[in-house]
């Protein structure tokens, strides 16, 4: 399988954004209805994985790949090529997100990194798939991309372990 992620998704991907709303919209208030997110205390990232190997985007469109080696690993080894998806990078300590962990990755020295990321692994808390297979699936109902076959063919390795997990 040699796939690569569509040209409309390589990467740097611009990413949906939360909206502000006075009020929380019924489940049936807009068309196609509602789905509502938990809000994640972490770094809004893409993953995209293209036959060369897996990346990290931020949603400003930089490159954040060389900061989470355990999640790139993690990726390349449970998603197939041509695939991109939309989540949220996050560290846990003691039960609880630990956004301060979280920053400390963007100003370690390169070489401090492996041990960091072993002392405080990263998880990629995936929401959206933007691409499976090589295709832009982004025009699918959002309800659409969530169910199987797309997240069925995702998963090559049924086991995760903790800090390259990319549930």
């Amino acid at each position: 399988m040699s796939e690569d992620v569509p040209a409309s998704l390589r990467p740097p991907v611009e990413l949906a954004l939360a909206k502000v709303a006075d009020a929380v919209p019924a489940e049936g208030a807009l068309p196609g209805g509602c789905l509502y997110e938990p809000k994640w205390d972490g770094y809004r990232l893409s993953i995209s994985v293209g036959a060369g190997g897996a990346s990290l985007w931020s949603r400003q469109g930089k490159d954040l790949s060389r900061y989470f080696p355990e999640l790139l690993r993690a990726a390349e080894a449970q998603i197939p090529p041509g695939c991109v998806l939309d989540g949220e990078a996050v560290i846990w300590t003691a039960g609880r997100l630990d956004f301060d962990a979280l920053q400390k990755r963007l100003v370690t020295a390169h070489s401090a990194l492996p041990a960091l990321a072993r002392k405080s692994p990263a998880s990629f808390a995936a929401f959206d798939l933007l691409a499976v297979a090589g295709h832009d699936i982004r025009g699918t109902p959002l309800a659409g991309r969530r169910l199987a076959p797309a997240a069925e063919s995702l998963t090559r390795n049924q086991g995760t372990q903790r800090g390259a997990d990319l549930a």
